[in-house]
């Protein structure tokens, strides 16, 4: 098991606490994401032969960053046409929104970076 930590500049802590699994058939890594203390996501990467990782637990802990922040960006967008009364959105819209969305979440980029 290893434990990997990162404080962002705005102060949020990410940890990510990451241990191997085996069984008969594959093998695996397995991520566990706190955000400040709170347990936020579960990830696991499977593998049948190998990986092709730079450094152990890579893929474990960027997607699990990848998916809380595709997970927010979804909420965000959602929250954004309910509030606008949007039933459809347009692809241009959609494209500000996300560009809007990780300006104000560069935190999540951040520990992207550093992994």
């Amino acid at each position: 098991m290893s434990t990997r930590t990162i404080t962002t500049s705005n102060g949020s802590l990410y940890e990510l606490v990451n241990h191997s699994w085996r069984n008969s058939k594959s093998w695996g890594h397995e991520t566990n994401l706190f955000i400040n203390g709170v347990e936020t996501l579960k990830n696991r990467a499977t593998y049948i032969n190998r990986t092709w990782e730079a450094y152990q637990y890579q893929s474990s802990m960027k997607n699990s960053i990848h998916r809380v922040r595709d997970s927010k960006l979804v909420a965000y967008i959602d929250n954004r046409k309910v509030d606008e009364g949007i039933k459809r959105l347009a692809s241009a819209t959609r494209e500000q929104w996300t560009e809007e969305f990780i300006s104000n979440h560069s935190d999540l980029q951040e520990v992207l970076d550093k992994l």
